[in-house]
């Protein structure tokens, strides 16, 4: 087996970070309660190799709980694969969402579960389809 094995040659990830992280607590958790979840994420654009995915997170439990996030995960993708636009649209728009979004996830359920006053929150998995917003700052 190659040293380059299932090494990703056309996109690269250096990472994520959360910038922003506000959360009221409303009152005592129930059972059986719904939780709201908008987490759509947008795509801004550095140069044609440089690119960051940007999530802004809108939760809440009804009465309960409430919270909000920006996060941002830095890409950068091969000069090769600006000569196939289809594959650099499928990483754009795919791919690097679903990169980021598992380290949102972890984030939540771990930062809930820190809090001690309401149980931790596993969010749902998501998957990405479409072209992505442009992010507008």
């Amino acid at each position: 087996m190659s040293q380059n094995a299932g090494k990703q040659e056309n996109l690269r990830f250096d990472g994520v970070k959360f910038y922003s992280v506000h959360f009221d607590i409303l009152g005592k958790p129930k059972e059986n309660v719904d939780i709201n979840l908008d987490i759509i994420p947008k795509v801004l654009f550095h140069s044609d190799t440089k690119f960051d995915i940007i999530y802004d997170v809108d939760l809440m439990i009804p009465d309960v709980f409430k919270l909000n996030l920006r996060s941002v995960g830095y890409f950068e993708l091969s000069q090769e694969i600006l000569e196939n636009p289809n594959i650099k649209e499928q990483l754009i728009n795919t791919n690097a969402p679903a990169i980021v979004f598992p380290y949102i996830r972890s984030f939540i359920s771990m930062f809930t579960a820190n809090l001690g006053t309401i149980p931790s929150l596993t969010i749902p998995t998501q998957f990405f389809k479409g072209k992505l917003e442009e992010f507008n700052e």
